[in-house]
């Protein structure tokens, strides 16, 4: 009898481990993909001010930090009131639309932006726009999906040897 609680005891933690890994595996996936379609949204905005959109896209880019406003705020109130099963996953996709405002907003200001930190440094007033709207932050995303595959490899890794 205690062989066989012994066996359920390792069985359990073998579980235990696989969906520690697997969460963590799942929460990886969900933040490439979803900085993947962020990569290709900042493209399709590139090309939109590099054609003949260029005078309109500004005010584009404001009205969808204003909506991602409403759903980063919208998110943040549902996950505080439970409407949804997961609030973890809520607050999370509510820093998403965050972000996703912010850089709205930067991109939508960017030629002021510009000109005021050209002002203390001289040489960003030299470097090509394409850097300013959609390079910067492609580069910035490309960055924090690296350290997050990182990050995860460390959290799985340490999961492995307990």
């Amino acid at each position: 009898m205690s062989a066989a609680k012994n066996q359920n005891l390792k069985r359990q933690k073998k579980l235990e481990k696989r969906a520690k890994i697997d969460k963590a595996t799942n929460r990886f996936m969900i933040n490439l993909s979803w900085g993947l379609l962020a990569i290709l949204c900042l493209r399709f905005v590139e090309n939109g001010f590099l054609g003949s959109a260029a005078a309109s896209m500004p005010t584009v880019m404001k009205s969808f930090a204003a909506v991602f406003a409403v759903v980063a705020v919208a998110l943040a109130v549902c996950g505080k009131y439970r409407v949804f099963k997961n609030t973890a996953r809520a607050f999370d996709y509510s820093i998403f639309a965050l972000v996703a405002c912010l850089v709205s907003l930067f991109i939508g200001f960017y030629a002021p932006i510009r000109l005021f930190l050209g002002g203390f440094f001289e040489g960003l007033l030299s470097v090509d726009s394409r850097w300013w709207i959609s390079r910067g932050p492609i580069t910035l995303i490309v960055i924090y999906l690296v350290l997050d595959f990182l990050w995860i490899g460390f959290k799985i890794a340490k999961v492995e040897h307990k």
